[in-house]
């Protein structure tokens, strides 16, 4: 019987060190017995390209494992898990339906059980993966028995310091009147620019809500003691018009800041930089 058979692309992107380097016979072994259950295997490192995914497959009985590694040291939170997406990519494209993937921890130096990091455990057991040595080297419970969790269970399962039915009287009433007065607020805004754009009762709202997620610089100016509110363009040369009639009526208010003595000024650049 052929013994299971390890293909490594041999190459990194952008580092000298080869995986021959680092997938040592002994990693390669626990590897290959974890999922055979032999410890006996061929390998071959081809030269040709570039290892994307950190991956490694290995053949057996017609069956075809890929197998990312992680990283030895933690960067960064993303820097852990940014290879193994090429590799669940690689997996998909495989032909073969007799398949699996694995992750393989290389003994990583630094806490590898964060919260963010269990998340990640978690997203990538959902798409399937399966870890071969998290028994060695994680200890929460959340990753390890996630399979025996059920996916969905009933309100009076729920633990009681958790289980709810509604929203909560008060909290629903209070997100009513902050919709309330949004919408008011929304109203009397697009009533105003009646005077400045034709169109549509809906054009208009449509404009206010545009003001209000199109981006601004602030400038504060503390010795003369204003803060100017520069609205960017918009996305037609009439709806800058109107938002620079508005700006002047918001001007005639002279409203402070609150909490300081800035007055503030609202202008566009609809007739500098939009114009151009």
């Amino acid at each position: 019987m052929a013994k299971p058979h390890f293909i490594i692309k041999n190459k990194f992107q952008k580092r000298s060190e080869l995986y021959e380097d680092i997938l040592t016979r002994n990693i390669l072994r626990d590897v290959c017995r974890r999922i055979t259950g032999r410890t006996d295997y061929t390998v071959e490192f081809d030269n040709e390209g570039y290892n994307k995914g950190r991956l490694a497959t290995l053949e057996y009985r017609g069956r075809i494992n890929y197998i990312s590694f992680s990283e030895f040291e933690i960067a960064s939170r993303n820097s852990f898990f940014q290879s193994f997406p090429s590799a669940l990519v690689k997996y998909h494209q495989e032909t073969n339906s007799n398949k699996r993937i694995y992750f393989y921890f290389l003994t990583p130096d630094g806490n590898i059980e964060t919260s963010y990091f269990i998340f990640m455990y978690r997203l990538m057991k959902t798409a399937g993966t399966e870890f071969l040595n998290e028994d060695e080297l994680l200890e929460n419970e959340i990753v390890q028995q996630r399979s025996s969790i059920p996916p969905r269970i009933k309100i009076n399962q729920m633990p009681l310091q958790e289980k709810y039915n509604k929203l909560k009287t008060e909290s629903k009433q209070l997100m009513n009147i902050i919709k309330m007065i949004c919408y008011r607020a929304e109203t009397a805004v697009a009533n105003i620019l009646t005077e400045y754009l034709k169109g549509t009762a809906d054009e208009k709202r449509m404009l206010v809500k545009q003001i209000v997620k199109s981006h601004a610089d602030i400038i504060p100016d503390y010795e003369n003691k204003t803060l100017t509110v520069l609205l960017h363009c918009l996305s037609a040369p009439r709806f800058n018009h109107a938002a620079d009639k508005l700006a002047e009526l918001l001007n005639q208010t002279e409203t402070i800041f609150p909490g300081s003595d800035l007055k503030l000024i609202f202008k566009t650049n609809a007739d500098s930089f939009c114009a151009r």
